[in-house]
């Protein structure tokens, strides 16, 4: 691995920033094919970076949540939304989430045998489940809370006020355009 000076921000810093890693796997790749292959740039590629983002953050918060709190990031998820939103079903979870029926299904099964949500059936509406938290499951609910604000400060570190609102407006609008595009 090469020393590197990575002062400044942008695109040099942030490929600064993950040398000895990703960086420099890029930067390696990116020499052994001469620019002739026309390689995507990960470090410019936004949906890699999403998902590369995603995966570190699920991966890191799902082991956390498992071992402090007995519930995955699948269950935290809905729990979360739970308390946004109460009294909604299963199907509501899924639009919001954007996480698969079956997934929402085994987490709420696994809230319920855990005591953490009860659902309930909707009145007039034979068939419709209303899921809400249970005590314990608020109580949950709010520890983990805390824990979500401090890895979101973290994340965020280094980014003004301003820039924490514009990040948060900017990823709004690609939530918006991803909802819309899988209409068409």
């Amino acid at each position: 691995m090469v020393a590197r000076n990575c002062a400044g921000d942008g695109l040099g810093a942030l490929r600064c920033h993950y040398a000895g890693s990703m960086g420099d796997l890029i930067e390696t790749g990116m020499a052994e094919n001469g620019g002739e292959h026309d390689a995507l740039d990960l470090l410019e590629y936004a949906p890699y970076l999403f998902r590369s983002i995603a995966n570190r953050l699920g991966q890191a918060d799902s082991s956390y949540l498992a071992q402090n709190f007995g519930v995955g990031l699948n269950e935290w998820s809905c729990i979360a939304l739970l308390a946004l939103e109460p009294n909604i079903p299963a199907t509501r979870i899924c639009d919001v989430s954007g996480f698969d029926k079956g997934v929402i299904s085994r987490s709420i099964n696994s809230l319920e045998t855990k005591g953490l949500v009860r659902g309930a059936l909707a009145p007039n509406r034979s068939r419709l489940r209303l899921i809400n938290l249970t005590p314990d499951g608020w109580r949950l609910y709010h520890e983990t809370r805390a824990y979500a604000r401090e890895r979101e400060e973290r994340l965020l570190a280094g980014l003004s006020k301003a820039e924490r609102v514009n990040l948060t407006r900017m990823l709004n609008v690609v939530h918006a355009n991803m909802r819309k595009s899988e209409g068409s």
